[in-house]
């Protein structure tokens, strides 16, 4: 058993040579590179969840109040445009519903937009 163990393992020379920071063969490289990595994924799943649920990248980012308001604004109009084209299309008015359309997808726009401002200003912090 021991035999096996030790051709398995990895000498403390070679895992130094491949991570000159790390200090045996469990750690995990850290450095620029490593954060800019951490940071474009952290900016990848913002930009996914804003993209499925407008609004929801923002609260990700910290920007809480201004991503509530914009999901708010977003589901309302979308519920306004689900009732008015499926649920009760003879109670609604078509112009309710394109309103509905429309303010859904300024919200979801607005939601884009924002998250982009964000990010660019988060970039200009960092550099």
């Amino acid at each position: 058993m021991r035999a096996l163990s030790d051709a398995t393992s990895i000498p403390q020379e070679q895992a130094g040579a491949a991570c000159p920071s790390s200090t045996g063969p469990t750690a995990f490289a850290t450095g620029p590179a490593t954060e800019l990595v951490q940071r474009d994924r952290r900016r990848a799943i913002r930009w996914a969840a804003n993209v499925i649920a407008p609004g929801s990248g923002l609260i990700l980012a910290g920007r809480s109040r201004l991503g509530v308001s914009l999901a708010l604004v977003f589901t309302l109009a979308g519920v306004t445009v689900c009732w008015g084209g499926w649920i009760v299309p003879l109670s609604i008015p078509p112009i309710l519903r394109w309103l509905g359309l429309a303010t859904a997808l300024l919200a979801w726009a607005g939601a884009q937009v924002s998250l982009r401002r964000l990010h660019a200003a988060m970039s200009r912090d960092q550099a």
